[in-house]
């Protein structure tokens, strides 16, 4: 008798935990994907500091080229390369979440204003930061041209 209940106990929570895990990952993809859309509009700009503004306060910028920390170095790092017109295409492959986090993969095509293109491969932690998802931590490589 008591396997039964169990059983049925079991059978009655299944659907919900199935749910749940279906909802997170929609929920990671929407924070993903609403990562990427500020991280490309904020390129397009080539203004440093809004695309600093897409990273938490203390958000890490780790590139082949060095490591930033916090806003005020990650809109140094990218000042001397952002201009108005660059395009950042972002595909996102896989989200999930990590407990609190979103944790997005894909690639990237970056075409800077005048120059050419170079593409490669990214990893990033989004978290919430008072009301709106933040990058926390953007991992990139770059592929070399062929």
């Amino acid at each position: 008798m008591l396997h039964g209940r169990l059983f049925l106990i079991a059978i009655s929570v299944l659907p919900f935990s199935f749910r749940e895990s279906a909802d997170a990952a929609e929920d990671a993809t929407a924070i993903c994907k609403s990562a990427m859309a500020a991280y490309e509009a904020a390129t397009a700009t080539g203004d440093p500091a809004k695309l600093a503004a897409t990273f938490t306060a203390h958000g890490e910028l780790v590139t082949p080229f060095g490591i930033s920390k916090g806003r005020e170095a990650i809109a140094s790092a990218n000042a001397p390369y952002m201009k108005p017109g660059d395009k950042d295409v972002d595909t996102l492959e896989s989200a999930r979440m990590v407990g609190r986090a979103a944790l997005c993969s894909g690639g990237y095509v970056f075409t800077p204003s005048g120059g050419t293109n170079s593409k490669g491969f990214w990893t990033k932690v989004v978290v919430k930061e008072g009301d709106a998802w933040k990058i926390d931590v953007l991992v990139f490589n770059e592929t070399p041209a062929k």
